[in-house]
């Protein structure tokens, strides 16, 4: 371990040379690195040495002790001062304080109290260096996995079961910083729809162009966005000054000019509560299957749905969520029978009106589809939402275009329960990094790992219980009891040195654990892979 620097300061040398031979500083863990006779000299010094304790006299000719105790802390802010003095009153003491002593020794010099308060010196310095060690690593760490942080939690953020207590409105401003009480989302899609609905093949746009452009025009913007499942680009806004409307009209214009197909996209309406960010994004959705199936951005919605109520009815929020139940709890028959009362009550609309009705029929598969979060599916939400696009528009009868969403409802069911396609989410993913790199140090807790990642303890304990099916304590544990086995077969280390390596802090308790786990004893377990 490094050695503490220690600069003395007295102007009488018998006193310097005391303080230098009445201890061992070495042993303390000290190194004398100046001796000097004035505080302006060790003003001079300090900056080129950089000591970690100066022991001054208070009591000097020209600058005295605490006024050099107040410079010094001036530009060596980090250095602890220990003040000598036969002055052993308040007004001394108080002054002190102020000006940053870190504690006082009396004349005549006691060398054990002198030597314990070395020992009290080095333990707080050292205590702070670890602190700001594990300061600086957390913010490297949070800065190496701010990306994978972010775009979780902005994924989240679209989900329509999104739970207040997984993240603070404070981490929401650090993640997504703008206007109190405003969010704002944007969706766009970047396919060639116009084809998709003829079922032709497609040109699909070019994300790296799009990543660069937006990185260009949104610089110092507080505007960010995030990949959806459905293949799409959804910004998330809390500049409420921000024009979407001319920002998409340039978009549009740039990208229409370099792939020569449009884009499309739906602008959703402001909400004033984080928790609403959904209703946001599920109305910019309904918009951009407007202005895909109309084939024109600048179509009035208002308009277009005030025509659809006179014709038949949109299927309520309600409806919508009887539905996504029903596929949730594997109930085909109370899905068949609620989507036949909605198109006994369509039948009698005419062929015009039958395209609006597709239109709600695709808004109602965006809602059952976004309802799903599990974070990765076997299926792929895009092509199969691609998929559904181009069949419902090729529907000429209303009795088909029902069989066709009784197919998709089915489809989904069996997402829904297809247990093969949960796997892990790329932010349980860095969690299980950060734990393999920290498997030796013993403090390896819950709180800590879960303050790394901007959560609470409850909120990590239960989604790495979801997704990996074990505790995040029965996980460490584990872990710690496979990089153990491994110790013990391939090196010599001695039981209470592969504890360390391993982070249970002492052999007894690696014991406990390795027995209840493997079934046997470390020492045992070397023994028989040796022999064997």
């Amino acid at each position: 371990m490094q050695k503490l620097k220690l600069m003395i300061v007295d102007d009488e040398y018998l006193i310097r040379q005391y303080i230098r031979n009445c201890i061992d500083w070495e042993r303390l863990g000290y190194t004398i690195v100046g001796e000097l006779g004035t505080a302006q000299g060790a003003l001079q010094l300090a900056e080129e040495l950089k000591p970690d304790v100066v022991l001054t006299d208070i009591c000097m000719p020209g600058l005295d002790g605490l006024s050099f105790t107040g410079l010094l802390k001036g530009s060596c802010p980090n250095v602890r001062v220990i003040a000598v003095t036969g002055h052993d009153d308040f007004e001394y003491a108080q002054r002190g304080i102020r000006v940053g002593l870190d504690n006082y020794l009396l004349k005549p010099i006691d060398e054990k109290e002198l030597e314990n308060v070395a020992l009290e010196i080095k333990e707080s310095i050292l205590s702070q260096q670890s602190q700001d060690e594990l300061f600086r690593e957390l913010t490297d760490y949070r800065k190496q996995n701010e990306p994978i942080v972010r775009e979780y939690y902005l994924k989240k953020l679209l989900e329509p079961d999104f739970h207040q207590d997984s993240l603070s409105e404070n981490a929401v401003d650090s993640l997504l910083p703008g206007r109190e009480g405003f969010y704002q989302t944007v969706v766009v899609s970047f396919d060639d729809f116009s084809q998709i609905i003829l079922g032709m093949d497609i040109k699909k746009g070019n994300t790296e162009w799009m990543t660069h452009y937006l990185e260009k025009e949104l610089e110092n913007k507080r505007i960010y966005w995030v990949p959806d499942k459905f293949g799409h680009i959804v910004f998330l806004s809390r500049e409420e000054d921000f024009s979407w409307e001319t920002f998409m009209a340039e978009l549009e214009g740039k990208w229409k000019k370099t792939f020569h197909f449009p884009i499309y996209y739906g602008i959703g309406d402001a909400e004033r509560f984080m928790k609403d960010i959904y209703k946001s994004y599920m109305g910019a959705n309904n918009r951009l299957n407007s202005a895909i199936v109309f084939g024109n951005n600048q179509y009035q919605q208002e308009k277009i749905f005030s025509r659809f109520e006179g014709m038949a009815n949109p299927i309520p929020m309600e409806d919508l969520k009887k539905l996504h139940a029903y596929i949730e709890t594997d109930s085909p028959a109370k899905v068949e029978e609620l989507v036949h009362n909605w198109f006994e009550k369509w039948k009698h609309i005419n062929f015009m009106d039958l395209f609006y009705l597709k239109l709600q029929l695709l808004n109602a598969v965006f809602y059952i589809y976004s309802m799903n979060t599990k974070e990765e599916a076997s299926y792929d939400f895009h092509e199969d939402y691609k998929e559904y696009y181009q069949r419902i528009f090729q529907i000429p009868t209303l009795k088909l275009l029902q069989d066709c969403f009784l197919d998709m409802c089915r489809k989904i069911m069996e997402m829904y329960h297809d247990e093969k396609s949960v796997r892990p989410s790329s932010l349980i993913y860095a969690v299980k990094e950060y734990v393999n790199m920290h498997l030796s140090d013993a403090t390896l807790a819950l709180a800590g790992t879960a303050e790394k990642f901007y959560l609470n303890s409850s909120y990590l304990s239960r989604i790495f219980k979801k997704e990996m099916g074990v505790s995040f304590v029965e996980y460490v544990n584990a872990q710690r009891i496979e990089r153990a086995k491994s110790l013990l077969e391939e090196t010599d280390l001695k039981i209470y040195e592969v504890a360390e390596k391993v982070g249970t802090g002492n052999a007894n308790y690696l014991g406990i654990l390795f027995k209840k786990a493997v079934g046997c004893t470390p020492y045992e377990y070397r023994s028989k892979k040796r022999q064997g």
